[in-house]
């Protein structure tokens, strides 16, 4: 079932059409208390009521709108060209939203060229393909999510010829972050919890990747003629035996990083300088304890001023010319606060006030 809001496709009108879908959501999910999701396509915007309605109407071009709200959306496989905005997925910067809580997987098929998703959180894996017969995806954005594990392949390992795929400001929290030998993939200002694997010629930068408890092995594996530039590294390994950094990682080159232990350089035909080494979270980050993500944690540095990398700006997270945002809010402009009334006045109005804050990025 759906329901159909029609605006005019001028400027004022795309405006206006936005300013509907938020109010629309914002009456979903706090007033009528029903999960409703809104497609936007061709200057309409059609409200649906469950998952598998909105999956048989969308087209390629069309925008998906998630309202702060869970839903199980089970192996979902996109084959066309779409962009899926929720509403983040940090709880202090969705307190007047909710989180878009997403359950299951997205697999992005070929045909899904050019997608792009931002402010979901979704407890499983993003994966290029269910078969090596379907896993070329180009110009895919992965942009402030919280997500598991992430495969640039249909299984991470198998090579794949997908290009042009920007990984940025996410938080990544499972056991595998694999590439499938993509090109032109640039992975820059996220939080990686995972093991990192099958990338080549790939650029990381301004990540903090940390990951604790390994025994006879590392958190590099299968990397060859990657940059390393203004990250942070921060792994430890278990009494069991083994403290290798990397396996089968050849022509890699880190510069300007900041390691927990001090790796060596040259390591084989790795290669690396400007590096900071025998780093302590504990004086390092402004409020870090562990080796997993933290909501509460604060991953600002101490002393920024000191750790310049590559760029001048600085090293870790809020380096670069566009740092992490704080909170992780999408793009599209964010409702801070809101009141809406229990009841309508006698002369039957219903008092809202809503904040919405634009966006610059």
């Amino acid at each position: 079932m759906k329901t159909n809001l029609l605006f005019g496709r001028s400027r004022i009108g795309k405006a206006l059409l936005f300013c509907g879908i938020m109010i629309t959501l914002l009456f979903n999910t706090s007033v009528f208390a029903q999960k409703r999701i809104v497609l936007h396509h061709l200057g309409q915007a059609s409200v649906y009521w469950n998952i598998d309605s909105l999956r048989t109407h969308i087209q390629t071009g069309d925008t998906i709108y998630f309202p702060g709200a869970g839903y199980n959306i089970g192996d979902w496989s996109i084959d066309k060209t779409v962009t899926i905005y929720g509403t983040g997925h940090y709880p202090d910067s969705t307190a007047a939203t909710g989180i878009t809580y997403l359950t299951g997987n997205f697999i992005f098929k070929s045909g899904s060229s050019n997608s792009f998703i931002q402010g979901l959180y979704l407890t499983g894996s993003i994966t290029l393909g269910s078969t090596s017969g379907n896993q070329v995806v180009n110009n895919l954005t992965i942009s402030r999510c919280n997500f598991y594990n992430l495969y640039l392949s249909y299984d991470g390992g198998t090579t794949t010829t997908s290009n042009n795929i920007q990984i940025r400001d996410n938080v990544i929290t499972g056991d595998g972050f694999y590439g499938g030998n993509a090109t032109n993939v640039l992975v820059t200002n996220n939080f990686i919890q995972s093991v990192v694997g099958y990338f080549t010629n790939t650029l990381f930068k301004n990540n903090i990747m940390m990951r604790g408890g390994f025994c006879y092995g590392g958190p590099f594996s299968y990397m060859n003629n990657c940059s390393f530039q203004n990250n942070v590294m921060y792994y430890t390994w278990s009494s069991c035996g083994g403290n290798y950094f990397m396996s089968n990682c050849f022509t890699n080159d880190f510069q300007y990083n900041a390691f927990m232990w001090a790796p060596g350089f040259p390591d084989g035909s790795n290669t690396g300088s400007n590096n900071w080494n025998n780093i302590s979270a504990a004086t390092f980050f402004v409020s870090q304890s562990g080796t997993s993500f933290n909501y509460t944690h604060n991953y600002h540095l101490q002393e920024p001023a000191t750790y310049v990398g590559s760029d001048a700006t600085q090293i870790s997270l809020y380096g670069t010319t566009t740092p992490y945002k704080d909170g992780a809010v999408p793009i599209n402009p964010h409702i801070r606060a809101k009141t809406i009334a229990p009841n309508t006045t006698t002369s039957g109005q219903l008092n809202v006030n809503i904040t919405v804050a634009a966006q610059d990025n």
